[in-house]
């Protein structure tokens, strides 16, 4: 039986996951605490206990509940659970040390994937957002190993810069990102303005310079989703 602490009281809440893994035939402990102090007692109680927390706790609380679980760690950890539209959220979470991510759409069968593989010491991410939350991730290490000066770009135009470095043109980067053409257009004519260059190669050009982008950003797209999910690093 797996020991399941769900972290209450922030605006992120995930009754239908809970209620997936009270499910008897699945046989999980389920445990609703909260407070970050509880939930760090309850996993170093319970040899390879899961931690369900939403995507509104802090890095330095998230950083305390991913070194809490028993037998060092081997087993067990927190998985962060959200919205798809919180890749750049869930890329600092899992830098903070969540071992997985669950959308608040899993569907039940990913939810009991996900459980099983944290619960084994396995990092876990839904397929449908495996290459965005890589791309987020890289994003993040770039910004903290080689970016020098803030360009004010928003999330969304890393996206899109991200994008335009692996090639793709207005429409694919809009069918890939769920927005409309225009809004493409729009982006990019703001990070050309905010970086200072003429068109989107010079953009790509010094966005690598300056460390707004991995060097091998481009082999991302081929992180092709996997049946039961993937690991991050």
């Amino acid at each position: 039986m797996t020991t399941v602490i769900v972290l209450d009281g922030y605006p992120t809440t995930f009754d239908r996951i809970i209620d997936v893994l009270r499910t008897p035939r699945l046989a999980h402990d389920v445990v609703v605490v909260n407070s970050v102090d509880v939930m760090c007692v309850r996993l170093r109680g319970a040899l390879g206990a899961v931690g369900l927390v939403p995507i509104e706790v802090s890095p330095a609380d998230l950083s305390r509940l991913a070194t809490a679980p028993g037998n060092r760690g081997r087993h067990g950890g927190v998985i962060v659970v959200t919205a798809f539209e919180s890749a750049g959220e869930m890329a600092r979470a899992i830098s903070a040390g969540a071992r997985g991510v669950l959308l608040l759409d899993s569907p039940p069968e990913e939810v009991m994937i996900g459980v099983r593989a944290v619960a084994a010491g396995h990092p876990f991410v839904p397929p449908s957002i495996l290459a965005t939350l890589a791309t987020a991730l890289c994003r993040l290490a770039c910004a903290h190993s080689k970016s020098t000066v803030n360009y004010a770009l928003t999330d969304r135009e890393l996206d899109v810069l991200g994008l335009l470095a692996e090639g793709h043109p207005n429409k694919q980067i809009a069918q890939n990102l769920f927005i409309s053409a225009a809004t493409v257009h729009s982006h990019v004519l703001s990070i050309l303005r905010k970086l200072g260059v003429n068109n989107r190669t010079q953009a790509v050009v010094f966005a690598q310079q300056q460390g707004l982008l991995c060097q091998g950003h481009a082999a991302l797209g081929a992180l092709a989703p996997q049946p039961t999910g993937g690991p991050v690093g």
